[in-house]
């Protein structure tokens, strides 16, 4: 398993922190965002400084667009390939989430989808591992994940709490 550098588990530190200060009960609103803005571009490449995509993934009931408003740009420029996911719609004759509401499928469902997911995002980039940085649900799956498709998961509600699949951030 690849180690992420000290200062690079520190940035996303950083930026986690960053995000829970600005982190409000996200409303719902529209998917991910498009492709011009930077974020889910198929097309990018990590680089040497950042190696590993960024896959963002959103709580409970909430979604890309609002969550991670702030922090997917702040990556992007920071010169992360950043990718979000809006998953747990509802399946078409499901009893699970019956208010249709992002994230509100079963986790089971939901942690298969961001499989499928991160699987396309290694594809499409070339990158052998992603790093996660979740929320709530998202932080759980993204711990449910992969060991040897996800390098780290950052806990965006808890900061000083990163893994590499249980190695604790800087």
């Amino acid at each position: 398993m690849s180690r992420l550098s000290t200062r690079a588990r520190r940035r996303l530190c950083v930026y986690a922190a960053a995000l829970v200060a600005m982190l409000a009960i996200p409303a719902q609103a529209a998917a991910a965002p498009h492709p011009s803005s930077g974020i889910n571009t198929p097309t990018c490449r990590p680089s040497a400084e950042h190696p590993r995509p960024v896959v963002l993934v959103h709580g409970t009931w909430a979604n890309p667009a609002k969550t991670w408003e702030k922090l997917a740009p702040a990556l992007r420029d920071q010169g992360f390939c950043v990718y979000t996911i809006s998953y747990g719609k509802r399946q078409s004759a499901s009893p699970q989430n019956l208010l249709d509401l992002f994230g509100g499928n079963s986790i089971r469902q939901s942690a298969r989808t961001l499989g499928s997911f991160v699987d396309t995002v290694r594809k499409e980039t070339g990158a052998r591992q992603v790093d996660i940085v979740g929320h709530s649900q998202g932080d759980h799956m993204g711990m449910t994940s992969d060991p040897r498709a996800v390098a780290m998961v950052l806990d965006a509600l808890d900061p000083s709490y990163a893994t590499t699949h249980r190695t604790p951030c800087p």
